[in-house]
């Protein structure tokens, strides 16, 4: 028997774990040339999917990979959503819209514990 797993545990949380990562680019004077904001939701969940599923013990190899991504026409789509894989293949990025994320923001607990029961209790995640 014995209790949930750390990582388990991790994915579960239902702790909102959103961080808002701002930055510039800035010129050898230090004159801002641009900002940057980027959201990351549910980081600690995520963080945990990545660890279970890809074994990665840090995330600079998602980073790395994430760096260096090219447009990706997927096909069957209907929403005209933009596509993205990374140049390894590893992982596919989608632009999705503001409905789209305040779906998946609402929904992501369940997301979670459905990925969690996949992973470490081996139920099927599709049917025949």
């Amino acid at each position: 028997g014995g209790g949930m797993s750390a990582l388990e545990a991790q994915m579960l949380s239902q702790q909102k774990s959103h961080i808002k990562h701002r930055f510039a680019d800035v010129d050898e004077k230090g004159t801002t040339l641009c900002k940057f904001m980027c959201q990351t939701y549910w980081a600690t969940q995520f963080q945990a999917v990545r660890k279970a599923f890809l074994g990665d013990d840090d995330d600079n190899g998602y980073v790395a990979s994430l760096s260096v991504a090219r447009a990706w026409n997927a096909q069957g789509g209907k929403s005209g959503a933009v596509f993205l894989k990374s140049a390894d293949g590893r992982f596919v990025v989608k632009q999705i819209t503001r409905t789209e994320l305040q779906m998946f923001l609402d929904y992501a607990p369940a997301y979670f514990e459905y990925i969690s029961k996949a992973f470490f209790h081996n139920m099927e995640t599709v049917s025949e």
